[in-house]
């Protein structure tokens, strides 16, 4: 009798191989960049980026972005109902 695994397990596996597709992908096109690329200046600032430890700017965590958000709304630069609107027109 054969055993079958969890399909759990199995979705987990689907999201892994993704996600190393993805990584994969992503370096492949980095590489194809800097290859193509025969300005100096612009080797060294990928370089920089590449290899800083801070965080991107503008980039939040969930909880961050909810905090941001809630600012921005508090602010009184735009009233919920123009907010709501942008998001109509986005399809949101």
């Amino acid at each position: 009798m054969k055993s079958k695994e969890p399909q759990a397990a199995m979705i987990e596996y689907g999201r892994a191989s993704r996600q190393m597709l993805e990584i994969h992908s992503l370096r492949s096109q980095v590489i194809d960049f800097v290859n193509a690329v025969e300005d100096e200046a612009v080797l060294r600032e990928c370089l920089a980026s590449l290899s800083r430890s801070v965080r991107i700017p503008c980039s939040y965590s969930d909880t961050e972005l909810k905090h941001e958000i809630e600012l921005s709304m508090k602010s009184g630069v735009a009233t919920e109902a123009e907010v709501n609107g942008m998001y109509a027109k986005w399809g949101c």
